[in-house]
């Protein structure tokens, strides 16, 4: 399978992340990047279930970079 093919498929939750290329890993970090500042973004009550929103194949990845990116914001300020 092509990696623009595999990385489309994780998103869309028909593959599992870990079964991709390490090269669409690589690519596969910045829409979970995008995906997290956009669960920080929404109220407090909100973020569960934008989070379960997200299949199955990335949630984890996605829940990871949310506590990174809220740590690195909190040591921000």
């Amino acid at each position: 399978m092509r990696p623009s093919h595999q990385l489309s498929a994780v998103i869309t939750g028909s593959m599992d992340a870990s079964d991709c290329d390490d090269a669409v890993m690589s690519w596969l970090r910045f829409p979970v990047y995008q995906r997290a500042v956009s669960v920080l973004k929404l109220p407090f009550d909100q973020r569960r279930e934008a989070l379960d929103r997200v299949p199955d194949t990335w949630r984890g990845m996605v829940e990871a970079e949310c506590v990174r990116v809220y740590k690195l914001e909190r040591g921000a300020k």
